[in-house]
């Protein structure tokens, strides 16, 4: 009978003790991670102090905690809150910033970084390197290099459609799937180019437009901030930011930016406009879809690359009258020669614009030249990213062009 009453304690102070262990345990995680004691960042604005080159200018938007519960009505309260510090490193701002709100800056919602045009310039190794060496930044998410100031970009990106400012952000770069016009862009990715032999870094570019941009502007020099759309939301995104390293060296139109999406197979479908074959004050628009997936080789002749790019796509006319004959297989083969002519013209110009102007390969094409050494020792001898400059290009482009996707002859 004592045997039992003893053993009764022992199991009853056993789970007291393992209760009181388990409330220590968790109570540091309550009183620090409860939705009360955190501010939600969305987005990080870095520019270059105004009044100190040496120091960093950094914006932070947050929006109210309760918008992440379910009820939250998610349209007055769901307005964005920038506040900016101005301090010597991203660490020491994020120090500031949560003695300033009472409360512990959260980053794992942050979906967007956009960086300066005049601090890329500069170069932003520090700065990527301190934000991937941050466990809440996730490797998703997207870098801006905004022709203006971050904070200003910041300020004129807030949607009009969306309830939540995170959920624009997450899905704004979706439309380069279907227009090629801007692409997806990440940290993780960046830091990979940045830290490899293979590739060089890009962002997407991002502007503000204004009343000068109200007149069409030929597709051919559209970047963002020159788009004639006539919105209340003022920033844009449209072209990409080219770096060579860490260092902005160039930006790319809408045009070439779909090159640059062909290439890399990021674009699902998407829209050319080109000159009527049967009237030349016509134009036609041909949407085009991938046929297969781009095929990249490269060769080195004379110790120079030689890079041939094979494409295949499948085009559908938009454009259509009551007169028109598209039905005709000898226009349709017209059409389909001109577009192919066309699109080996502009993406062999983005080519050479990146290796001969910027000397940035953003195309990876140094990961198909590895082939050509036996050793990854021999490829850094060749030095890949200084010899891209010397590289030829051969682009073929098969279009084969429909009537369209209703109209058939009957």
């Amino acid at each position: 009978m004592v045997n039992i009453i003893r053993s009764n304690i022992f199991k009853n102070f056993f789970i007291i003790l393992l209760l009181i262990s388990l409330t220590l345990g968790f109570s540091k995680s309550y009183t620090s991670y409860t939705i009360d004691n955190l501010d939600f960042v969305t987005s990080i604005g870095i520019d270059v102090s105004e009044t100190d080159d040496t120091k960093l200018k950094i914006s932070f938007e947050f929006t109210k905690a309760s918008n992440y519960s379910p009820e939250s009505s998610g349209s007055s309260d769901n307005e964005p809150i920038i506040n900016t510090v101005e301090c010597s490193s991203i660490d020491t701002a994020i120090n500031l910033m949560n003695a300033h709100m009472g409360k512990e800056l959260k980053l794992s919602h942050c979906k967007l970084i956009v960086f300066s045009e005049k601090l890329a310039e500069k170069g932003i190794s520090d700065e990527i390197y301190t934000l991937i060496n941050n466990v809440q930044i996730r490797p998703s998410t997207n870098i801006i290099v905004s022709k203006c100031s971050s904070k200003d970009y910041l300020e004129n990106l807030n949607p009009s459609i969306e309830d939540y400012v995170t959920k624009y952000y997450e899905v704004f770069p979706n439309s380069g799937k279907y227009t090629g016009y801007t692409t997806d862009a990440t940290i993780g990715d960046f830091f990979y180019s940045m830290s490899t032999n293979t590739c060089e870094p890009y962002a997407i570019l991002g502007g503000l437009s204004s009343e000068d941009n109200n007149s069409y502007e030929d597709i051919d020099n559209i970047i963002a901030g020159t788009m004639p759309i006539d919105s209340e939301r003022k920033a844009q995104t449209v072209g990409i930011a080219v770096f060579k390293n860490d260092r902005l060296v160039g930006e790319l139109t809408a045009l070439e930016t779909l090159s640059f999406s062909i290439l890399a197979g990021k674009v699902n479908n998407f829209l050319v406009s080109i000159p009527n074959p049967n009237d030349s004050n016509d134009t036609l628009d041909i949407s085009l879809y991938d046929d297969m997936n781009t095929k990249i080789d490269v060769d080195i002749i004379n110790n120079s690359p030689y890079v041939t790019a094979n494409i295949k796509l499948t085009g559908v006319i938009g454009t259509t009258s009551y007169d028109s004959d598209y039905l005709n297989q000898y226009n349709l083969d017209e059409i389909s020669n001109y577009v192919s002519s066309y699109l080996e013209s502009v993406i062999s110009s983005f080519f050479y614009k990146t290796s001969k102007e910027y000397h940035a390969d953003i195309s990876c094409v140094g990961k198909r030249a590895l082939k050509n050494f036996a050793t990854w020792q021999e490829y850094e001898s060749y030095n890949w990213k200084d010899r891209y400059r010397d590289s030829f290009f051969d682009v073929n482009v098969d279009v084969n062009v429909k009537s369209g996707s209703l109209i058939t002859e009957t």
